[in-house]
């Protein structure tokens, strides 16, 4: 399964939308119903990486997918734009 961050389709989400990819590179679907972002599906990775990657499986067969389109990486972003970061007391990254 292949994951990318897209560029947001609503300027309000400053992290990108979560889309899979096809095994060949060249089409992906985004799917905000089951994470918006990467980081969403992280935090939640045991609960969504089956219905993720059945969204893959359908891709690779070939299957129409609602949504589908021809992928170019121009419009992807960083895995994690806004990732989170953790600050010691005195404001210096650890």
């Amino acid at each position: 399964m292949k994951l990318v961050t897209l560029k947001p389709s609503s300027p309000a989400n400053r992290q990108g939308d979560l889309a899979v990819v096809s095994s060949d590179n060249r089409t992906a679907v985004r799917v905000p119903e089951i994470a918006p972002t990467l980081l969403s599906a992280l935090e939640q990775w045991s609960t969504l990486r089956p219905k993720l990657q059945e969204v893959a499986d359908k891709l690779n067969a070939g299957s129409a997918m609602p949504g589908a389109f021809d992928l170019k990486f121009e419009d992807t972003l960083a895995p994690l734009p806004f990732a989170p970061g953790f600050y010691d007391e005195g404001g210096v990254w650890v």
